[in-house]
C-alpha cells in the first residue's frame, strides 16, 4: 500500500496509527518500569501487611493483561491487517484496554489513597468523596468503553460515549488533585510535629513531592487526553495518553510504596527505612504528646499500615 504526497487517505493513516504506535511504546515502556518497581517492592518489604502485598501483586496482574491485549491490538492491526485501513480505524480491543482497564487501576489507586487519608486526618468526609468521585470515573469509563464497543470504530463516537469519556477523564483529575492537596496538606502537619527526628523530615519531604509530581503528571495527562478526544474527533491523537495513563497510576503507587527504601553504599543492601514523629496528642486522641514509630507495619500515608502509639517518650524502632 502506498500513497502519494498530500493524500488525504495518507493523512487519515497517520492520524490514527501514528498515536497508535506512540501509545503502544509507552505502555510497554512503563511496564518495564512497572515490573522492576514490583520486583524491588516484594525484595525490600517481605514483612509489610498481607493486603499490601495482594494489593501490588493485583494491580500487576491487571496490567499485565492489559499489556498482553495491547500486544494482541499491535500483532492484528499491523501484522495481519498490514494495509488494512478499514482494520486501522476498527476499535479493536481498545475499548477494554483504554476505556475500562485504565479506568479501574485508576480508582484502585485512589481509593487506595482515601484510605491513607482516613488514618491521615481520623476523618471520613474526604475519603468517602474521594471513593465517590473513583467510582464515579470508573461507571464514566465504563460507559466509554462499553459504548466505544458497540460503536466498533475509532471514528464514530456517540454522545453517550463522549459523555463518559469526559466524565471518566476530567472525574480521575479532579480526584487527583484534591488527594494531592489532602496528603500534602496532612502529610506537612505530621512533618511539623517531627522537627528533632531528621531522617522522618527528610522521608516525609521527599514523599510530598512525589504526591505532587505524580499527582500533576496523572491529572495533567486526563486533561490532554480528553483535550485531544474533543478537538482531534476524527483522529487517534487521545489513544497516546489513554495507553499511558494506567501506567502512569500504578507506577506512582509502586513509587510511593518504594519511597521508603534507603539505599546503603553496599552492593546488594536494600534498607526499608523506620520512620519517628511526634506527633501531637489531637491527632492521636490521647491527652499528652506521644512519639510515634513508623515501620513496615506503621504509617502515615506512605504506602503502609497505621500509627502505632508509643508510651512516654521512649520510641520502638521496629524493622
Amino acid at each position: 500500500m502506498s500513497f502519494s504526497q498530500g493524500d488525504p487517505a495518507a493523512a487519515a493513516v497517520v492520524d490514527i496509527a501514528g498515536p497508535l504506535v506512540l501509545g503502544y511504546l509507552f505502555d510497554w515502556s512503563l511496564f518495564g518500569v512497572l515490573s522492576v518497581q514490583v520486583y524491588i517492592y516484594y525484595l525490600a518489604f517481605k514483612n509489610d501487611a498481607r493486603g499490601y502485598k495482594i494489593l501490588v501483586a493485583t494491580v500487576y496482574l491487571i496490567e499485565t493483561l492489559q499489556t498482553i491485549l495491547v500486544a494482541h491490538d499491535l500483532f492484528n492491526i499491523f501484522a495481519t491487517g498490514f494495509g488494512n485501513t478499514e482494520s486501522l480505524a476498527q476499535i479493536h480491543l481498545t475499548w477494554l484496554t483504554v476505556c475500562i482497564i485504565c479506568t479501574v487501576i485508576a480508582s484502585i489507586v485512589q481509593i487506595l489513597y482515601a484510605y491513607r487519608i482516613s488514618l491521615l486526618s481520623r476523618s471520613k468526609v474526604l475519603p468517602l468523596l474521594i471513593c465517590f468521585m473513583a467510582v464515579i470515573q470508573l461507571i464514566g469509563g465504563l460507559i466509554a468503553g462499553i459504548d466505544g464497543h458497540r460503536m466498533g470504530s475509532l471514528l464514530k463516537r456517540s454522545n453517550l460515549e463522549m459523555a463518559g469519556h469526559l466524565v471518566g477523564t476530567l472525574g480521575s483529575a479532579v480526584c487527583d488533585i484534591v488527594i494531592a492537596v489532602c496528603m500534602v496538606y496532612h502529610l506537612s502537619r505530621a512533618k511539623s510535629h517531627s522537627i528533632s527526628f531528621k531522617p522522618t523530615q527528610a522521608l516525609l519531604t521527599r514523599t510530598i513531592r512525589i504526591i505532587i509530581e505524580t499527582g500533576t503528571l496523572t491529572a495533567t495527562l486526563a486533561v490532554i487526553d480528553v483535550a485531544l478526544f474533543y478537538s482531534k474527533s476524527k483522529t487517534g491523537y487521545f489513544l497516546t495518553p489513554g495507553y499511558t495513563l494506567g501506567k502512569v497510576y500504578s507506577n506512582s503507587m509502586m513509587v510511593l510504596f518504594n519511597s521508603r527504601i534507603n539505599m546503603s553504599g553496599r552492593m546488594s543492601e536494600v534498607i526499608a527505612e523506620p520512620v519517628e514523629f511526634a506527633v501531637p496528642s489531637t491527632i492521636l486522641n490521647t491527652n499528652t504528646e506521644s512519639r510515634a514509630s513508623m515501620t513496615e507495619e506503621s504509617s502515615i500515608g506512605l504506602g503502609m499500615p497505621g500509627i502505632k502509639q508509643v508510651d512516654g517518650t521512649k520510641v520502638s524502632k521496629i524493622q
